[in-house]
């Protein structure tokens, strides 16, 4: 297996235990998605009781809105609004908050870097290259441009909820 740095030279500890924002901006996102890599940061004119309590009166009055760090890229405002109506409010990426770190956080740990672009990994073989050690991306283009049919669905499925849709019920 190729050697990651994913601790802290100075004590040791894991990178996200010290919310060390990486450098190259999450190319994550940008080489699972194929998008430009551009910084995504939103103001959502959005009304949620329980970040109002979090945010100052200011911080909403200056802004105009809720910051957050991150947004679904290429999606309607009312759309993103109501996606993030759905988080929990501790889990939200609003600029400067503990969510915004979690979800460093999840990322880093969710999907590596150095798993989808062999150039991030230390000491890889040729071989290993080739093998297939580090994720193949071309596996994004099976899955985002496929058909996946759903059905239909009346509303999202909160996280612990489990909806077998009928299924069982007799």
């Amino acid at each position: 297996m190729p050697k990651v740095k994913k601790l802290c030279r100075n004590c040791k500890c894991k990178k996200e235990d010290h919310d060390v924002k990486d450098d190259d901006g999450y190319e994550q996102f940008h080489i699972l998605l194929g998008t430009k890599k551009i910084k995504i940061k939103a103001v959502l004119k959005i009304r949620i009781a329980e970040v109002e309590k979090v945010l100052s009166k200011e911080a909403v009055q200056n802004t105009g809105g809720v910051p957050f760090d991150w947004v679904p890229p290429n999606v309607p405002e009312d759309v993103v609004a109501e996606y993030m109506r759905h988080i929990p409010v501790d889990k939200l990426p609003i600029s400067g908050s503990e969510g915004a770190v979690y979800r460093r956080q999840q990322l880093e740990r969710q999907v590596p870097l150095h798993d989808l672009d062999a150039s991030k990994c230390d000491n890889l073989s040729q071989e290993e290259i080739e093998g297939g050690v580090v994720m193949d991306v071309g596996l994004r283009d099976d899955v985002f441009y496929s058909s996946w049919s759903v059905g239909n669905v009346a509303s999202p499925i909160m996280a612990g909820r489990v909806d077998g849709g009928g299924l069982g019920d007799g």
